[in-house]
């Protein structure tokens, strides 16, 4: 939804504004390569359980609004797991 990933970007920037966070140095150099940065989710599962764990969502969005997507997306990543995909139709047909 880019309508909350916008709200969050901004909440995000006001609130580090609020609490004085000093915002770390411009990175020069090879992103590919670095090991040693802040990493963000690399799945929906993993994006359910940041969001599910985070605080401060719920304190700059609410809890209803936080546990109103948790449940949409906890639903879509079960859709996603009980699909079968062509390439696994392809894969597994041929062994059996």
């Amino acid at each position: 939804n880019p309508y909350l990933a916008f709200a969050a970007t901004i909440a995000a920037g006001l609130d580090g504004i609020a609490q004085r966070i000093e915002p770390p140095p411009a990175f020069h150099g090879d992103v590919y390569a670095a090991r040693d940065l802040p990493q963000v989710p690399h799945s929906l599962n993993e994006s359910i359980h940041a969001l599910a764990e985070s605080e401060w969502a719920r304190e700059t969005f609410g809890e209803e609004v936080v546990d109103h997507y948790l449940h949409f997306f906890r639903t879509e990543q079960r859709k996603f797991d009980a699909a079968v995909t062509d390439w696994e139709r392809r894969r597994y047909f041929e062994m059996a």
